[in-house]
């Protein structure tokens, strides 16, 4: 099961200040930061939280099959 994960996998880098996702985009990715930070904002509310190297994000929209309701943004 692992192998075939893994085969899916890319690596992507992103430059501080980019957002790796939109609220209302589409749900078809899930992230695994491997090394930095990102900042996860909240569409609904000012609420906002900050993860790092070894969080993940995005699988919620991919099994729930709904458009993000958050965004992403790369701090590092």
């Amino acid at each position: 099961m692992l192998l075939a994960i893994s085969d899916k996998m890319e690596g992507v880098f992103y430059k501080k200040g980019v957002s790796c996702l939109k609220a209302g985009g589409v749900a078809n990715k899930m992230y695994l930061i491997t090394e930095g930070k990102v900042v996860i904002k909240n569409s609904a509310s000012d609420l906002q939280t900050e993860i790092g190297t070894g969080d993940f994000f995005g699988d919620e929209s991919i099994f729930n099959e709904r458009p993000r309701a958050y965004e992403a943004v790369c701090m590092t």
